[in-house]
């Protein structure tokens, strides 16, 4: 008997070692299978928000389209970005009228120094004659006229000086070519303004010498335009190099906004996103494309340069795809509806 209980107690001793040493396999070995379950399910479902933020379909009938006024056209070729870049503002012109008087009056001043300066020549080298042919003319009278002409002499290089001061004064202001205009007797380019005919504009574009441009605040009223030269200072707040342009005076005000169109515009190659078709999601500019009548698709886009009324796409949309244009938002918000009622469990 006490042999059969020892048997047995070995027995379970045994089964008890077996259980202990093949346990810690079975807690490893199904946390790993864990951990991979939970890979492979993060993995799937990174996959799922990519392949729906690549492409989300919405089905609205067309009754409901047509409730909802949604509006979809066709995209169209983007223009160049200078057609919206070269900004520019109407610059009052008390300050070229202030100049032209001030370098005339200098100019005035050493001209007449300069007559000065030929009256006093003229009178020393007669006293100075006179006194080498043993004439009646005292060595003082002689000394005096050599007087006059160095104090004459220095009054016109004062003059001389102060002309100068003020044309790098002028040129730092106003540049060199409209320095040159200025100092024109008949006002050279720069005659229409100082008439009061034209106004002068500082715009931050140089590469054309002509163009046309339209008010900001209007846009629909446009003028031509055509360049003067190079402008001294920045562009405020951007640092974008200036150049001044003349227009006509008619519809201009000082201080207005402007902006430049230039007369040779050409195409970029690249397609217009209006901005009313673009939508916002988590920082992520989107728009919805029309697949079929009553079929619509949200892509993501790259906005590229701003341009009339949009953008420049930089994303891989052909020119002619039909885009939502008006209702984009109600499309966005209705898509996110079976969402929430999924979430609520509703």
């Amino acid at each position: 008997m006490k042999r059969v209980i020892l048997i047995s107690i070995l027995a379970c001793q045994a089964i008890v070692i077996v259980v202990l040493l093949l346990r810690p396999s079975f807690i490893f070995s199904d946390s790993v299978s864990k951990k991979e379950l939970s890979t492979q399910a993060q993995k799937e479902h990174d996959e799922g928000e990519r392949a729906g933020a690549e492409t989300l379909q919405l089905h609205v009938s067309e009754a409901m389209q047509k409730a909802s006024d949604l509006r979809v056209e066709p995209l169209t070729p983007a223009d160049a970005a200078t057609e919206s870049a070269a900004w520019g503002v109407v610059l009052p012109t008390a300050g070229l009228t202030e100049a032209r008087m001030k370098l005339d009056q200098a100019q005035q001043e050493l001209t007449q120094s300069g007559l000065l300066v030929d009256r006093a020549q003229q009178e020393s080298e007669r006293q100075s004659l006179l006194w080498r042919e043993g004439a009646n003319v005292a060595k003082k009278a002689v000394d005096q006229a050599k007087h006059d002409l160095d104090e004459a002499e220095q009054k016109r290089k004062a003059a001389r000086s102060a002309r100068e001061t003020l044309r790098d004064a002028i040129r730092a202001e106003w540049g060199n070519d409209l320095l040159v205009a200025l100092e024109d007797p008949k006002g050279g380019v720069l005659s229409a303004v100082l008439a009061g005919d034209s106004r002068l504009l500082l715009i931050a574009e140089g590469r054309f010498n002509e163009a046309t441009i339209a008010l900001a605040e209007q846009p629909e009223i446009k003028m031509a335009a055509r360049r003067l030269g190079t402008a001294p200072q920045a562009e405020a707040g951007t640092g974008h190099a200036t150049w001044f342009w003349i227009a006509s005076s008619q519809q201009l005000r000082t201080g207005q906004r402007v902006r430049l169109i230039p007369a040779s515009l050409k195409r970029t190659g690249k397609v217009r996103i209006p901005e009313s078709a673009v939508v916002w999601q988590a920082g992520q500019p989107w728009v919805f494309i029309q697949t079929d009548k009553e079929k619509f698709e949200r892509r993501a886009v790259n906005l590229g340069a701003p341009v009339p009324g949009g953008w420049q796409l930089e994303s891989a949309l052909a020119i002619g795809t039909p885009v939502v244009t008006q209702g984009a938002q109600l499309l966005l918000s209705e898509e996110s509806r079976p969402q929430i009622r999924n979430e609520n469990g509703d």
